[in-house]
């Protein structure tokens, strides 16, 4: 009886040892937090970086179609 009791004790005090360190490896550390938010932010910048770009190749699109427009009404072809 008791090395059964030994047995179960052992096997149950390894479990909640290997249930810490689980929580130790599954916890996100604080250089992982870090990590995480400047891997965000740097996608966040991209975004933002992308967004300029084309709303000035949005803007420069419309200049040159302006242009053209006004180019075709003072020379009309025939």
């Amino acid at each position: 009886m008791k090395k059964i009791t030994v047995l179960l004790f052992l096997v149950f005090f390894n479990i909640s040892l290997f249930g810490k360190e689980f929580v130790k490896i599954a916890t996100p550390t604080v250089a992982d937090k870090k990590m995480s938010e400047n891997t965000a932010n740097d996608k966040l910048a991209d975004l933002y970086a992308m967004t300029e770009k084309y709303n000035l190749a949005v803007e420069k699109f419309n200049s040159s179609m302006s242009k053209l427009r006004e180019s075709k009404y003072k020379h009309p072809v025939s």
